[in-house]
């Protein structure tokens, strides 16, 4: 996976994430067992507490901030485990391992979260919510939430061994302002357009 270029490694992430999406279409049975109790859990906890937006807002960010944070800072750097403690063709080996562990994460994140989005929209399309409302509280936020987990997996396939210090970087930079503006969409845009299109 180290040569891959990051323009690949999009389009790797993207497949993942609609691979994902197709899988939750597929097996729907298996993911009410796996997602359900979750979400449930979820829509329980929003309706004890009924946050504010601006709260709602903080959640969410916290949410996403902190699985593309994992998503880019699982793993060593191959290079420094191969300077530490490997000095021969072991070494060669072990980072192939690492560099593999390190993608692996981030392909799961891809595939989960394109699963319990289509099983969602599957769901809430059966108990008759109309398309036109679903894709009205997904697609304002998505697009920025979506683009940030796609292009910071693509960075953890692209550059497995990178160090820790470019990865958090590249987290502050580009994937967390898109972060925070689907989380602030989420909370005052999405649910507005939700209620247009559903009135």
């Amino acid at each position: 996976m180290r040569n891959l270029t990051l323009g690949a490694a999009c389009g790797l992430a993207f497949f993942l994430l609609c691979l994902g999406g197709a899988l939750g279409v597929v097996f729907p049975v298996h993911m009410a067992r796996v997602a359900a109790p979750v979400l449930n859990r979820v829509m329980d906890t929003a309706q004890t507490f009924r946050p504010g937006a601006l709260v709602f807002a903080a959640l969410v960010l916290i949410k996403n901030s902190l699985v593309l944070f994992l998503v880019l800072a699982a793993g060593p750097s191959h290079a420094r485990l191969k300077g530490k403690f490997f000095k021969s063709h072991p070494a060669a080996f072990f980072s192939r391992v690492t560099d593999f562990s390190v993608a692996l994460f981030p392909a799961v994140i891809l595939l989960l979260n394109g699963a319990v989005l289509s099983w969602s929209v599957l769901v809430f399309a059966k108990a008759g919510v109309p398309l036109a409302v679903l894709l009205g509280g997904i697609l304002p936020h998505g697009v920025f939430e979506l683009s940030a987990l796609v292009v910071a997996c693509a960075l953890a396939f692209s550059r497995p061994g990178g160090s820790f210090k470019d990865r958090m970087a590249f987290f502050l930079r580009p994937t967390f302002p898109l972060l925070v503006v689907a989380a602030l969409v989420e909370a005052y845009i999405s649910p507005v357009i939700m209620a247009r299109l559903w009135d």
